[in-house]
């Protein structure tokens, strides 16, 4: 069976791409590293930002990683005084993670640049486009 489209690709090789290109785009929209930190500390601090603290195990789960891997990650955001960390006085297993205000207003000031490119999509394209990265995402 031959999974190639009419441009001689897969639907895997097209969304490749497609994933290579959205990285690429968000990447010049979202300087982060000219911000002194990665992609990942970005998105903990965009969670934390917009859910408020949150222990290390449903910080994992929200960004979707392993706890030793974001250990490290809260870590460094922890000594560049982006975070806040508590430990449970009743488990010590339960680190709590709380954005500063130099963490929100890094945060903010990045999220803001993401705003003004999405700002000249329409109501409808910003719709769909979610739609459609959720629904490859489910695939996959």
């Amino acid at each position: 069976m031959d999974n190639n489209n009419e441009n001689g690709k897969s639907g895997f090789g097209e969304l490749f791409l497609l994933n290579a290109k959205l990285t690429d785009v968000f990447s010049r929209a979202y300087p982060v590293r000219t911000a002194g930190v990665t992609r990942l500390q970005s998105r903990v601090l965009y969670m934390l930002d917009q859910h408020g603290a949150s222990t290390m195990g449903d910080l994992a789960e929200k960004l979707n990683a392993h706890n030793s891997n974001l250990t490290p990650v809260v870590d460094q955001l922890y000594v560049e005084g982006y975070v806040t960390r508590l430990t449970s006085q009743n488990d010590r297993r339960i680190v709590e993670i709380t954005i500063t205000e130099k963490g929100s207003n890094l945060s903010r000031s990045l999220t803001k640049r993401i705003d003004e490119y999405v700002r000249n999509l329409s109501e409808t394209e910003r719709r769909e486009i979610k739609e459609a990265l959720l629904r490859c995402a489910d695939l996959l």
